[in-house]
């Protein structure tokens, strides 16, 4: 994987996330003679498309074509192509953004995964590093592929990885993974929490879903370090018990937004950099976008987008920081095939629920309706549950929108659905 100079590569998805596109980009710089395929029509990938003008010999969109799978030396596969896609069948060696990144880089790594907090954890680290290392960098999941700064680094570069399930998990079909010759070997893993995720995906397999993850500390060292944020005591005897270097638990806390900033202490000390510098760095992080992001107060009305809350325990969690007795939550969206027992339960203590249209939703409903709790909704239109919630809401109250569900059937992903919610609010305030 040394020389692409003058391969056939083809990549199967271009993303709307900028994954497919970084991707496209370095090979086009390495001399790669690449092919872009997408089951998206071209219209919607437009931004994308506009990045790579120019680099791809071939582009075909709304859909896909064996022969450019067979014909080609290597095919990337994007995170969102199920592993079992017919289409991958054809292909005569597989590999992702991140393992052609993890198979040129060997300076040092911190890897982080979770099921929720990962991105958060990521960023405190870096930002940590940073204060000791300046050209630390950081990449991932959290939509910068690790390919864009990889020709810009040397073995002397820290590097945070932030990976999901689902690149964790393709990372065995890759042709640069070998048993022999690891290929994710960090000095640092943190694995933040697990909940259930993704059970769509896993078709209902939670056993599946964990032994992904736990490929981010499967090939450590026995002098690397495992760093177990979550605090479900199951999880942390497993990975203990198979964990080849040592085992760091952090203390768990109330609040998430502490508790992060603990997890990334914790890796710190481990990687060797401490100090009040790192202190201040920690401090200093306000939270990321879309997650319990605080936008504007309008009317004494507070307004969070916490869109990024894609499964129940983390719009629970949500209201819990806010104080559920002055939060209007507006929930619902997408079914991922998580277990909604309790949900109802956990969430009935908000001063007004609020639901939006989706397959979730309507199991959100039947939960609600069991222990007699009252909502409002559901609504399709964002801005309609908005004006709903905000009809609720009195001075001093918040407004948040923390879905607890994917949203698909109404946005292209949680960001835009963020984005979204963004605008609403901003027009309020005109």
């Amino acid at each position: 994987m040394n020389d692409l100079d003058g391969l056939k590569v083809t990549v199967i998805g271009l993303g709307l996330h900028g994954g497919g596109v970084e991707t496209v980009r370095y090979l086009f710089r390495h001399g790669a003679r690449v092919t872009v395929t997408d089951s998206k029509p071209a219209h919607r990938l437009e931004k994308s498309r506009a990045f790579i003008a120019g680099m791809a010999e071939r582009e075909a969109y709304g859909g896909h074509d064996d022969a450019d799978i067979s014909g080609a030396d290597i095919v990337i596969k994007n995170p969102a192509v199920p592993r079992d896609a017919p289409i991958l069948r054809h292909a005569h060696r597989i590999e992702t953004d991140v393992s052609l990144f993890l198979s040129r880089f060997r300076g040092p790594l911190v890897a982080v995964t979770g099921s929720k907090g990962k991105s958060s954890v990521a960023t405190l680290i870096h930002a940590g590093l940073l204060t000791s290392y300046p050209e630390a960098r950081l990449g991932g999941n959290i939509t910068v592929s690790p390919l864009t700064f990889l020709d810009d680094i040397d073995e002397s570069t820290p590097v945070v990885l932030e990976l999901s399930s689902f690149q964790l998990g393709d990372l065995p079909l890759c042709g640069s993974y070998s048993h022999g010759t690891a290929l994710l070997t960090p000095s640092i893993a943190v694995i933040t929490n697990i909940y259930a995720d993704h059970q769509n995906y896993y078709r209902d397999d939670m056993e599946a879903y964990v032994r992904d993850k736990e490929l981010i500390f499967a090939s450590q060292r026995l002098d690397d370090v495992l760093i177990l944020g979550t605090t479900e005591e199951r999880w942390t005897r497993r990975f203990s018990s198979r964990a080849p270097g040592r085992v760091v638990v952090c203390p768990s806390s109330r609040d998430h937004i502490e508790h992060n900033r603990a997890i990334a202490r914790l890796a710190l000390d481990n990687f060797g950099v401490s100090g009040a510098g790192v202190d201040d760095a920690l401090h200093a992080f306000a939270g990321l976008e879309h997650r319990l992001e605080k936008l504007d107060s309008i009317s004494g009305v507070h307004f969070y987008n916490d869109s990024a809350a894609t499964v129940p325990p983390a719009a629970a969690a949500a209201l819990r920081r806010l104080g559920p007795d002055r939060t209007v939550l507006i929930v619902g969206g997408t079914d991922k095939h998580l277990d909604l027992s309790g949900f109802a339960e956990a969430i009935s203590g908000a001063k007004a629920i609020v639901l939006l249209e989706g397959s979730a939703t309507r199991r959100m409903i039947h939960e609600l309706e069991a222990i007699g709790c009252r909502y409002h909704g559901p609504y399709r239109d964002l801005s309609q549950a908005v004006d709903a919630a905000l009809a609720l809401a009195t001075s001093g109250d918040s407004v948040c929108l923390s879905p607890g569900a994917a949203s698909f059937e109404l946005f292209e992903n949680e960001f835009e659905r963020g984005h979204e919610f963004k605008r609403i609010v901003s027009r309020l305030r005109d």
